[in-house]
């Protein structure tokens, strides 16, 4: 059996991180429009506030663009190589955070926003359940949230520990 070898996302080739990149950050970009109300929809066909489309069209936007720069940074090492950044240095730990603070976000909305929810399934068949599983992840994710931005800013002010 191979060992295969897991891949970075700052490792990605040009090609790659420009052609996926490219692809997630336009269908994010797209339902940011819808959010913000500059491409037109049914509004029955919209069960979340335009906020919470927002945050999500956000989520593939901002992972996209990060592929996308490091495509292009990786396409313009002259050697080859591809540069190593240190575990909480660049743009990856602040698309992290903003993408935990927005899982946060919705998942706390879901759980102790106003208004009936729906839900399906095994496990949330009942609103109060499913409230009881998102509040839950909502305040997991924002617990998660905090630590990410402590740490990554704590980096950048403090330096290294």
């Amino acid at each position: 059996m191979t060992s295969r070898r897991s891949q970075d996302a700052s490792q990605v080739s040009p090609l790659l991180g420009l052609a996926m990149g490219g692809l997630f950050a336009a269908v994010g970009l797209t339902v940011v429009f819808v959010s913000l109300g500059w491409i037109h929809v049914d509004p029955s066909s919209v069960h979340a506030p335009m906020w919470v489309l927002g945050l999500a069209g956000g989520m593939f936007l901002l992972p996209g663009l990060l592929l996308c720069y490091y495509g292009i940074r990786n396409g313009q090492a002259r050697d080859g190589t591809v540069p190593k950044e240190k575990p909480w240095g660049g743009p990856g730990w602040f698309v992290g955070a903003v993408m935990i603070t927005a899982f946060a976000a919705m998942a706390l909305w879901i759980g102790f926003g106003d208004g009936p929810r729906e839900f399906s399934g095994g496990v949330t068949g009942s609103e109060r359940e499913g409230r009881v599983v998102f509040g839950g992840a909502g305040l997991l994710c924002a617990t998660l949230a905090v630590w990410v931005w402590f740490r990554g800013l704590k980096e950048i002010f403090q330096g290294r520990d």
